[in-house]
């Protein structure tokens, strides 16, 4: 998964000052690829609920590019330029429930999902937390003795989440920097398949755009009892 964010503050506290926003005197570029492997785990209430829960990891590539500039308030002399050039890797343990509800007609079908994701990552000071809402409407049919399904739908992901740095400099000493960050555009469509095998395995695929900053890819394994 592929996303545009969005930087929505920048916090700053330097020489023992409480934190405050220099979000009009920052600089930022961020590009972000998160890999999410879990095991899921559902049950169906009704013929047309299920619940799950998801168990498993999340690794994050994170590239960040920042110029932060700071007046001087006592000193005299130019304004204080501090850079920031970062790029990791973070991994963390990722946690999720969710629902699913179904509707159907012949080998017409449209499903409703919501799901919330939680993960700590072992080099921020916070977490990351998302809220997951998609619809899918399409058909089945059969190859063989095998049922596929193929769709067509839409996704919204909402995520917020607080990036903290600790940057030395020449002049300040010790900068506490908080980035706010947030999803740019939380829209994607979807397009997926699923062919089942037998009568308990199932291999599901699904890629989802929303044609500028953001790419979803989707490969399940699923087993039945």
């Amino acid at each position: 998964m592929s996303r545009g964010i969005d930087i929505s503050n920048v916090e700053v506290a330097f020489l023992d000052e409480p934190k405050q926003s220099i979000n009009d005197f920052a600089a930022f570029e961020l590009q972000n690829q998160s890999l999410v492997s879990a095991a899921k785990l559902d049950m169906w209430l009704f013929p047309f609920v299920n619940v799950y829960g998801l168990l498993g990891n999340v690794n994050t590539n994170a590239s960040l590019d920042a110029t932060i500039t700071i007046d001087r308030v006592v000193l005299p002399g130019p304004p204080i330029i501090v850079p920031i050039n970062q790029t990791s890797t973070i991994n963390g343990l990722y946690y999720g429930i969710g629902t699913t509800a179904v509707a159907g007609h012949k080998n017409w079908f449209v499903l409703g999902d919501a799901n919330y994701g939680y993960s700590n990552l072992d080099e921020f000071q916070g977490h990351i937390d998302f809220w997951m809402f998609s619809g899918r409407s399409g058909l089945q049919s059969r190859i063989g003795e095998n049922q596929l399904r193929t769709w067509i739908g839409g996704m919204y992901l909402a995520s917020n989440r607080t990036l903290r740095l600790n940057v030395e400099n020449e002049t300040l000493g010790l900068i506490d920097i908080d980035v706010y960050q947030e999803t740019n555009d939380p829209f994607t469509v979807q397009l997926g398949s699923s062919l089942g095998l037998g009568k308990h395995f199932e291999i599901l695929t699904e890629l989802g755009s929303n044609f500028r900053d953001a790419s979803i890819g989707v490969l399940s394994v699923s087993y039945r009892f």
